[in-house]
């Protein structure tokens, strides 16, 4: 494993995937057979990577995804690279319960995708926690310029609620860049992050057109490598477009507390 060349000293046992999926089957009261069932659906690329257990965080990792790229090409390892299993357990068994065959396979072949798996892991995060009797519906239009967004969730009501789904880094790389390029503070200490909050809604506001709120809430789940500035947030919210959204969540820091 990478992880044994960069920080071995994390490292307080290794374990394969499928082993450690089963574990998690097996704690989550899941008989023999739907274990089985749901490591059956996981594609051979990511079920061979290798497990450790973090020492620090005391959570079985698996090992699965590219390093992110600063400038001159410079690697940035991370956390994002060693996902916690609990959590991918979690989203294949969100998967084999609410997509249909033909959708499970396209969302399983892009998950095992190393430069794309945790964007694609994160898409589920809205809808781990909605009750099971909830219809909810995966990669939906939204009637504006043939754009889709990642769910629809509907309730008795009528009323149904849009939601699209993003990963965001670019702060976290800019500051990271700042960091090896030396840039201290006067006091030696490293300096705070800068936020182009805006970029946090690229390519979101375009897929939506005005609706009812009555009718349709509509809006995106944001995932943050670093915590944002609630009134740079606020302020970038006020500036939307016609104010299209009238749902917004989002989700400030890592991934690994939501999932």
């Amino acid at each position: 494993m990478l992880v044994e060349k960069i920080f071995p000293q994390v490292i307080g046992g290794k374990a394969t995937l499928q082993s450690r999926l089963e574990t998690e089957g097996k704690e989550n009261g899941l008989s023999a057979g739907e274990i089985n069932e749901l490591v059956s659906i996981v594609p051979l690329k990511l079920l061979n990577s290798d497990c450790f257990h973090d020492r620090l965080t005391k959570l079985w990792r698996y090992e699965f995804g590219r390093p992110y790229l600063l400038s001159n090409n410079r690697p940035f390892w991370g956390t994002h690279m060693w996902p916690p299993v609990k959590h991918l357990f979690a989203v294949i068994r969100c998967a084999n319960r609410r997509l249909a065959e033909q959708e499970r396979r396209r969302y399983l072949e892009r998950l095992a995708r190393p430069e794309k798996h945790q964007d694609t892991l994160v898409e589920f995060l809205p809808i781990l926690r909605v009750a099971e009797d909830t219809r909810v519906d995966f990669e939906v239009p939204t009637g504006v310029g043939g754009r889709n967004v990642d769910w629809r969730i509907s309730n008795s009501s009528g009323r149904q609620v849009l939601v699209d789904v993003k990963r965001r880094a670019v702060d976290l790389l800019a500051s990271m860049d700042r960091l090896k390029a030396g840039e201290r503070n006067p006091d030696k200490t490293v300096p705070a992050p800068t936020h182009d909050v805006s970029l946090l809604f690229k390519s979101i506001e375009e897929k939506f057109g005005s609706n009812n709120p009555a009718q349709q809430l509509q809006g995106a789940w944001i995932v943050t490598a670093l915590k944002q500035e609630q009134r740079e947030l606020n302020r970038a919210f006020g500036n939307l477009t016609d104010r299209k959204y009238t749902l917004l969540f989002l989700v400030a820091g890592s991934q690994e507390s939501n999932c």
